[in-house]
């Protein structure tokens, strides 16, 4: 097979995006897929995370439906990415402590509470 060009900056952003809405809307997607190797597939898969590796390549954490096994995609290979309706048919991976205990720290503001957090203030009485 003839090796797919990479997507260009707005594509690779829209894919970002697309993937992390299906991620949290628990929603499969139909990708092109080009590995490292030039070999171009179709896959759907099931992603449910997107994590920036140290070297700044985006990757996407999924079920691929094709191997029935949790895979690792790098952004910049996906070449085209569609959100399809049905329901996820795979398991996901169990979130180990640490990667909980990470998405924790990572809802703290800079205050120090969670966005989602109520705290009491002065001009806030507790009795109405």
């Amino acid at each position: 097979m003839t090796p797919i060009a990479p997507p260009s900056a707005a594509a690779l952003f829209a894919n970002q995006a697309l993937m992390i809405r299906a991620a949290e809307f628990e929603r499969p997607v139909l990708i092109a897929y080009s590995d490292a190797e030039g070999v171009s597939t179709l896959r759907i898969i099931e992603p449910y995370a997107v994590e920036t590796t140290r070297a700044g390549h985006l990757l996407v954490r999924a079920m691929d439906r094709l191997s029935e096994e949790p895979r690792t995609f790098r952004l910049d290979r996906i070449v085209s990415a569609d959100l399809l309706r049905g329901p996820l048919l795979l398991d996901r991976p169990a979130r180990d402590a640490l990667t909980r205990i990470r998405e924790e720290i990572a809802r703290i503001q800079p205050t120090g509470y969670y966005s989602d957090a109520a705290r009491w203030t002065p001009d806030c009485p507790i009795y109405p």
